[in-house]
């Protein structure tokens, strides 16, 4: 491929929650679910932004989001973050 060649590879952000796995009390996973997570935070998001994918690890878990703007999906779901236990200590990070 030559230098001047350009490759268009879209202009969707990418929004990544992560989820604390280890350093939340007990009873917090044992009474919420991610799938509520996912399932709020789309719904927050109101279209400018969808749920892609997830990632399990032994400390996180990852959620994927990818839409018109990162700044306008993280401010839709704040509210949600802020209110459920299960958000708390969590990341958001700017994937795309």
């Amino acid at each position: 491929m030559a230098s001047e060649d350009k490759i268009e590879v879209g202009t969707l952000e990418g929004l990544a929650y992560y989820s604390n796995g280890t350093e939340l009390p007990d009873e917090i996973y044992e009474s919420c679910d991610i799938n509520h997570v996912v399932e709020q935070m789309e719904s927050a998001m109101d279209g400018i932004g969808h749920f892609y994918s997830y990632w399990e690890g032994n400390e996180w878990t990852a959620l994927y989001f990818y839409g018109l703007s990162f700044v306008e999906m993280k401010q839709k779901i704040e509210p949600f973050i802020a209110s459920y236990p299960l958000c708390q200590k969590c990341r958001i990070e700017q994937i795309a």
